[in-house]
């Protein structure tokens, strides 16, 4: 394990927020408005330039700073881009799973044809996971 340190102490202040070149497209802005979300953070916009352009994105802010947002968003923007594209979310716990399903599910309710696609499924020893037919996203 690293560990990476700027070497320099942030005074807490106001939120920085930067744009994206180019937009998101128009769906994914509704939504985040239908949420009261306006504009993006900096680490948000930073990690979804960089997701776009195929970099690997590491993302530590604290809780509530929106970092589901970093993964979020691409994803989306890819379903609504490609019909044949998917994609895999796995995370430790049911618990978590289900959040972050909610989350996605919010962003994709104002697009029928991704939100139909979502799908969210749970391995256990004892249980097996539904069929992943058709399935843009799964949360396990």
């Amino acid at each position: 394990m690293a560990r990476w340190s700027t070497g320099r102490r942030f005074r807490p202040g106001p939120p920085a927020s930067e744009s994206l070149d180019p937009g998101l497209p128009p769906p994914l802005v509704d939504a985040l408005e239908r949420l009261g979300i306006e504009r993006l953070y900096t680490h948000q916009a930073r990690a979804i330039a960089a997701l776009r352009g195929g970099h690997d994105v590491v993302v530590v802010t604290g809780t509530a700073s929106g970092k589901s947002l970093c993964y979020h968003l691409p994803v989306l923007e890819r379903l609504l881009t490609d019909p044949e594209a998917t994609a895999l979310y796995l995370f430790p716990t049911k618990a978590l799973a289900q959040d972050q399903l909610k989350g996605l599910t919010r962003l994709a309710l104002g697009h029928p044809r991704i939100a139909e696609r979502l799908r969210a499924g749970c391995t256990t020893a004892t249980r097996k996971p539904p069929p992943a037919a058709n399935c843009a996203t799964a949360a396990t």
